[in-house]
């Protein structure tokens, strides 16, 4: 009767323990040859891309890989001799609550930074991470990238700038879903976020980091990326999840919380590599005067 009583009662945090190691052991379990996995990436990709073995654990490795990985997406299009930003330029978990104010107070959602956001920053409960990371273990590499494929299309119908800012040529919208460089840059959010779904319970810092550094990037557009883009972009990933998220009650408003975290961060990054850049102008004239 004793054991009974006290295994009966179980607390949420143990239930959810034990929600994510046995998402662990189906991860594990998947990698066994009666479960094929299919790259996120399209057939028609050049060289070096190669399917993934399995697409949960496949940006796992190290922070810098992941980073690498994320870094080189089409839309960031910074020069190849390019360094890595230095990790002195990350702002940690902690630091980003405090960051976050500077990033304009208000978010699509409707939520304000200052308040939304817990001490971890993503504004997601334990549970909550948990919800998507069950989801995304369920939902196939193929309705991932199409969802990534919705999500650019949305977007570039939506705004028609970006195809210059994305290098894409001015085709019929048929066309270009067929186009090598689309299908690169969808394959890019699919990877980013199975990044960000993949770490986000174990190692936030890094996902941090990464997001951040993606972010800083984008200065390299040839046009700067106003407020209202960033509002659209949030607005684009919002609407367009996988379909797997709405299998659960609580994964739309979860989708919703990750894609706002998502964003914020990278215009944290963005933000302060326009900053690091007017700075070295200004330091560059000071000298010259």
């Amino acid at each position: 009767m004793g054991n009974h009583s006290s295994s009966s009662a179980q607390t949420p945090s143990s239930s959810e323990d034990k929600l994510l190691r046995r998402n662990k052991r189906c991860a594990i379990a998947n990698r066994g040859p009666r479960s094929p996995q299919y790259p996120l990436t399209p057939n028609s990709f050049p060289a070096p891309y190669e399917a993934r073995q399995n697409r949960s654990r496949s940006l796992e490795p190290q922070c810098a890989e992941a980073v690498r990985v994320i870094e080189h997406s089409q839309s960031a299009r910074y020069p190849r001799g390019r360094r890595p930003r230095h990790a002195a330029n990350f702002l940690s978990a902690a630091d980003a609550l405090s960051s976050d104010n500077d990033t304009d107070g208000q978010l699509d959602s409707g939520i304000e930074v200052e308040t939304s956001i817990s001490l971890c920053i993503t504004g997601l409960t334990h549970h909550q991470k948990m919800i998507l990371q069950k989801v995304w273990m369920r939902a196939g590499p193929q309705e991932i990238l199409e969802s990534s494929r919705t999500i650019l299309a949305h977007l570039i119908r939506s705004n028609p700038v970006l195809y210059d800012v994305f290098h894409l040529p001015s085709i019929s919208e048929s066309e270009l879903s067929k186009h090598a460089i689309f299908a690169k840059l969808a394959a890019n959010f699919a990877t980013v976020f199975d990044f960000v779904m993949t770490n986000l319970v174990e190692d936030l810092d890094k996902v941090c980091y990464a997001l951040q550094s993606l972010g800083g990037h984008h200065t390299e557009l040839t046009s700067e990326i106003s407020p209202t883009m960033w509002v659209k972009f949030q607005r684009a990933f919002d609407d367009n999840p996988p379909k797997a998220i709405n299998s659960n009650a609580g994964g739309p408003a979860a989708w919703k919380l990750m894609i706002a975290f998502i964003v914020r961060q990278m215009r944290i990054g963005y933000s302060k590599s326009l900053s690091d850049r007017e700075a070295k102008v200004f330091g560059a004239d000071d000298k010259s005067s």
